[in-house]
């Protein structure tokens, strides 16, 4: 069921590039959307209205969040996960048409300043135009938006044209070793994944600044995985991952073994990942990863309720002084929010 929760006065309900699959509906209180000009790059600060949704199109497209949700004064918002907000909007159509009025609206306001940016006066095809977007943004220092429009032109046009040129620009990507941003991998928000387990990352593997290839049997396989994750297909994902984990390939094992656990707390089998993750930390009590396994367990015991559990991995990550920015505004926002 949706539930109610209270935020302070200048506390931050979520962070820009956070994933989640929360969405956010305010009941009472003030709160500010802070985001920047897709053009000029000037602050924007858009007011959340009593009543109003918020958070919808990054849990349901599942990709970061692109704001920064800010309390004014002492707010109380209804949190609906995404499966509680389908099934209510469902049943209440006029909330359907009200959200598409404003995407609408928001998407040709988008269109709008690309077009201008790309200082095009000529209509182009939809193949050529998504590349031309991703190629600018990829020029323009912006890698993350980079990323995600590249990679949405590989998903839909695998054969295309620009599709060799697309794939080095992301390979320049990879090499800045940016936080992916794409929905398949959203990292999300809570024991699903967050950024919850949702948190907008790249999957374990890709994290590293070398980038294995997919040419072993282990990394094909790891791949097939996360492809397979990023379809919702969790119980699939988790046996793949499961068999890249076992052929031992160094490059792919432990992030193989992170993600099993990530497809755990997506199916919401949250005994059965603290057990995984547990033994994990045994196993590799060294490994790159273990700040952000530890804050994967700790959203799990806080899905679980064990809030007082939780906390406890939440400050050990902040204790580990870990350079992921993302990962430490992750942590603080969760230990607010206990």
């Amino acid at each position: 069921m949706p539930r109610s929760m209270t935020y302070k006065s200048n506390s931050v309900i979520y962070f820009e590039g956070d994933s989640s699959n929360r969405i956010y509906v305010l009941k009472s209180g003030k709160v500010t959307l802070t985001s920047h000009d897709i053009e000029t790059g000037q602050e924007i600060h858009n007011r959340v209205e009593t009543g109003e949704f918020f958070g919808v199109k990054s849990a349901l497209g599942r990709y970061p969040q692109e704001e920064n949700a800010v309390v004014v004064s002492t707010a109380e918002v209804i949190v609906f996960t995404v499966p509680e907000f389908e099934e209510f909007a469902c049943q209440n159509t006029r909330v359907i048409l009200k959200m598409l009025k404003v995407f609408s609206t928001q998407l040709r306001r988008i269109h709008a300043k690309v077009t201008n940016m790309l200082d095009q006066p000529t209509m182009v095809g939809p193949e050529h135009g998504l590349f031309q977007i991703g190629e600018f943004f990829h020029r323009q220092g912006k890698m993350k938006q980079a990323r995600y429009v590249l990679e949405r032109y590989l998903e839909v046009y695998p054969n295309g044209p620009r599709a060799s040129r697309a794939k080095e620009l992301l390979a320049g990507v990879e090499r800045n070793d940016y936080l992916y941003s794409g929905p398949s991998h959203s990292e999300p928000s809570r024991a699903d994944g967050h950024g919850a387990s949702g948190e907008a990352e790249r999957p374990a593997a890709a994290s590293r600044g070398e980038q294995p290839g997919e040419e072993t049997p282990a990394g094909r396989r790891y791949y097939e995985a996360v492809s397979m994750f990023g379809r919702e297909e969790f119980q699939a994902a988790f046996k793949t991952f499961r068999e890249a984990a076992a052929m031992e390939d160094p490059d792919f094992t432990v992030p193989s073994l992170v993600e099993a656990g990530r497809c755990l707390m997506h199916l919401q089998r949250h005994d059965d990942a603290i057990r995984h993750f547990t033994s994990l930390v045994q196993r590799y009590p060294k490994m790159e990863e273990l700040p952000r396994v530890l804050y994967y367990l700790g959203r799990v015991y806080e899905e679980k309720g064990e809030r007082e559990r939780a906390g406890g991995f939440f400050k050990k990550v902040q204790s580990l002084a870990s350079t992921d920015e993302t990962l430490q505004k992750q942590v603080a926002h969760a230990i607010q929010n206990l």
